[in-house]
Order: C-alpha cells, then structure tokens, then sequence
C-alpha cells in the first residue's frame, strides 16, 4: 500500500532530514495535503513545523493519522554522507499506554544499528 509521506511516521522521519527546499517541491501548497482520518499536517507551514520538531527529538509520531486507532513511530537510516536511506518504523494499537514512546527507543536503536552497518554517519542521528 503507498501512503502519502506526510501522514506516516516513516515517510515524516524521512522528510524531517531532507533539505528544507526538497520537501518544499514536494509539498509546495495545500493541495498536496491529503487528509485520510482528519488529522496530520494540513499545510506547507504545519508540515514543517512538525518536521523540525520530529528533527530534533531523534523520531517521527503518528497517532491515527492513517488509521484510526493505531499509532507508528519511526526513526531515520543514513548513508555514508549523512543523507537518509530508509525508515525503521513500528506500529502498535493506540489504546497501548506509552506503547509508542516505548517503541521509538528500538526504533532508535535498530536505525542506528543499520545506518552502523551501512558505513553511515551516525552524527545525523539526534542523542
């Protein structure tokens, strides 16, 4: 199933360390938004918002904004020049108490571990 990257935890985790002008081509108005469950960033400014703050914690959070009742968390994989290659990403129900806080710690762990076994620069990833 293909997914718009804006909804999902994978696709934001990715998104968040792309320079700032590629996800601007991506989604450079609002009619790029689409809405599935009536949450998630609805525009170019919530977008980026969310991104810089998905940046800085290390991993990316998405609470129903693809399916009711389930929530994903995902971390980032890097290459060799620090750009991001792939997403580790978990799903769990969202009645799951810190069930997704909890996950992004091995999400963390796994993304780093990869992007260690590809050569990857491991200083793109936040402590």
């Amino acid at each position: 199933m293909r997914l718009p990257a804006h909804l999902t935890a994978s696709g934001r985790s990715l998104l968040a360390y792309m320079p700032r002008p590629h996800v601007r081509a991506l989604y450079p108005g609002t009619g790029g938004f689409v809405d599935r469950t009536r949450a998630g960033p609805a525009s170019p400014s919530e977008l980026h918002e969310l991104l810089n703050r998905e940046r800085r914690r290390g991993w990316s959070l998405e609470e129903g904004e693809v399916s009711e009742g389930l929530s994903s968390v995902a971390a980032t994989t890097f290459d060799h020049n620090g750009v991001p290659l792939a997403a580790i990403s978990l799903t769990v129900p969202s009645a799951r108490p810190g069930g997704a806080v909890a996950l992004a710690r091995h999400a963390r762990r796994a993304a780093a571990d990869l992007t260690r076994r590809l050569g990857g620069k491991l200083s793109e990833i936040p402590r």
